[in-house]
């Protein structure tokens, strides 16, 4: 696994960069017996400046995940150029 796959962020350099321009937040919760829980999860509540994808968005008509290229496309479109170092995804 690549290095960038395994980098934590502790609550406190997390809340020391929540107005870093360069930092893209993404609010990753789900649940995949109630797909609309992780948009209400974060229509309640969410570290500011979050970014959310809903989960359904990942998913075919039959429920199954995306291929990776276009499940890749829609988190680049997410990010908005951010490079994936410079993301950090909460669940």
């Amino acid at each position: 696994m690549p290095d960038v796959m395994k980098t934590i962020i502790d609550a406190q350099s997390l809340h020391a960069r929540l107005n870093d321009a360069a930092l893209v937040i993404v609010d990753a919760r789900f649940n995949l017996s109630n797909v609309d829980e992780g948009r209400s999860a974060y229509a309640s509540a969410h570290i500011p400046g979050a970014v959310n994808r809903f989960h359904g968005k990942n998913l075919d008509s039959d429920g199954h995940f995306l291929p990776a290229r276009e499940l890749a496309s829609g988190f680049g479109e997410l990010l908005a150029g951010t490079p994936i170092e410079q993301a950090v995804f909460y669940f």
